[in-house]
C-alpha cells in the first residue's frame, strides 16, 4: 500500500503477481525480476538507481520509472504512462512493449536495444547514445534530438523535427512522417527510405 521506499537495498529479488502503490520502489536494487504485475501510479519513480532489473508481462501505471540503472530488460509490459522514463540508464534490451505518454522518455539513455516497440510521446532518446531499434512505430515529436550512433530499422518515425543536431543516424527501410525531418544531423544516412506528404523541408544544414 501507499507508503516510501520498499524493496530498498536488496538483492536476488523474484516479483510475481505482486501490486504496488507506495512510491520509490525497489531503489538501489540488484539482479531482481517482477513478473505479471501492476504498478499503480502511486508508485511513480519507482526502480531507481539499479542493476539487472527484468520486467516481464507488467501493467505500469506510474510515471517516472527507471533512473541512472543498468541492465533492464523489459518483456511484453505497458507502460500507460511513461513521461521522463529511462533517464540516464545503459545497457537496456525492450521487446513487445508499449509506452503511452511517454514525453522525455530515454533520455541520456546508452546502449539501448530495441525491437517491436510501439511509442506515443514527443522528444524520445534525446541525448541517446548507441541505440538500435527495429521494426517499431514511434509517435514522437522532436525524436533523436542530439542522439549519437543511432539505427532504425524497419521501423515508422512520424513527429516533427526528426532527429535534429544528431550524429551518425542511420534509418533503413523507414517510413518517415512530419515536418522538418532530419535538419542539422552529421553523418545520416538513409537507404530505401519513404517519406509521408508531410514530411517537408528536410535535411536543412545536414550531411546525408
Amino acid at each position: 500500500h501507499k507508503g516510501e521506499s520498499s524493496v530498498k537495498e536488496c538483492s536476488d529479488v523474484e516479483c510475481s503477481e505482486c501490486t504496488f502503490d507506495g512510491k520509490y520502489v525497489l531503489w538501489c536494487c540488484e539482479n531482481f525480476s517482477v513478473k505479471n504485475s501492476l504498478f499503480l501510479p502511486g508508485s511513480r519513480s519507482s526502480l531507481w538507481h539499479s542493476k539487472r532489473a527484468r520486467l516481464e508481462d507488467c501493467k505500469v501505471d506510474a510515471p517516472k520509472m527507471f533512473r541512472e540503472s543498468e541492465g533492464i530488460v523489459l518483456r511484453r509490459d505497458v507502460f500507460s504512462d511513461a513521461q521522463e522514463t529511462l533517464w540516464s540508464c545503459s545497457d537496456i534490451d525492450i521487446e513487445d512493449v508499449e509506452f503511452h505518454n511517454a514525453d522525455y522518455i530515454f533520455m541520456w539513455c546508452k546502449n539501448v536495444k530495441v525491437r517491436n516497440l510501439r511509442l506515443f510521446g514527443n522528444y524520445s532518446f534525446q541525448h541517446a547514445k548507441n541505440v538500435e531499434i527495429w521494426d517499431s512505430d514511434l509517435q514522437s515529436k522532436d525524436a533523436l534530438w542530439e542522439a549519437e550512433n543511432v539505427t532504425v530499422y524497419n521501423s515508422f518515425i512520424n513527429g516533427e523535427y526528426l532527429a535534429w543536431h544528431s550524429k551518425n543516424v542511420r534509418l533503413v527501410n523507414c517510413r518517415i512522417g512530419g515536418t522538418q525531418p532530419l535538419c542539422y544531423a552529421e553523418g545520416l544516412v538513409l537507404e530505401n527510405c519513404t517519406f509521408e506528404p508531410d514530411a517537408d523541408l528536410a535535411f536543412e544544414y545536414s550531411d546525408v
